[in-house]
């Protein structure tokens, strides 16, 4: 069953039957019978249906940044040497979703890498307004490891809005 009509066959129970009693397991639609071993009550799918509301943030790329200035002490004197691009998640009202939230949900979701993904390059399109300084952009370090939201597209989107690569510096 697609995960919309599931979500709507779960309120169903919660509405109309004793939820502890429904069970329900994660399936493909070539293997529909493969995991029937681990099937579980379906309130412990309630924490995915909760984050459900990443994946359209994911989608909308509804993140802001912020500038945070690293900055070095010389004689009392402090410089600017670069700035960390901080990402906010953002509610439809527009109100800022904290980093754990937003990740925590992407966990459950099983979006994680998706979501470094949209940060990584919003991180990026936001950057080009800082010149000179070293521009500091936090990922995931297993992101590497995944094709599709490997840091190629990071490093593609550096080249094409000219932001010189010896000005990036990655961070965990």
């Amino acid at each position: 069953m697609k995960e919309d009509i599931f979500w709507s066959f779960m309120d169903y129970v919660h509405q109309q039957l004793d939820p502890q009693h429904g069970r329900a397991v994660e399936a493909t639609q070539r293997r529909p019978f493969e995991n029937l071993q681990r099937m579980e009550p379906i309130t412990v799918f309630q924490k995915t249906k909760d984050a459900l509301w990443i994946d359209e943030l994911i989608e909308d790329k509804r993140i802001c940044s912020y500038y945070q200035p690293i900055v070095s002490v010389d004689n009392e004197r402090v410089n600017i040497i670069g700035h960390e691009i901080l990402l906010r998640g953002l509610e439809d009202d527009g109100t800022i979703i904290p980093p754990f939230k937003m990740f925590e949900a992407a966990q459950v979701r099983n979006k994680t890498f998706a979501l470094d993904r949209v940060c990584r390059l919003e991180a990026v399109k936001n950057a080009s307004v800082i010149d000179q300084q070293l521009i500091f952009i936090n990922f995931i370090p297993t992101a590497i490891y995944n094709p599709e939201h490997c840091l190629a597209s990071t490093f593609a989107l550096i080249k094409e809005l000219n932001i010189k690569p010896e000005q990036i510096v990655d961070s965990v």
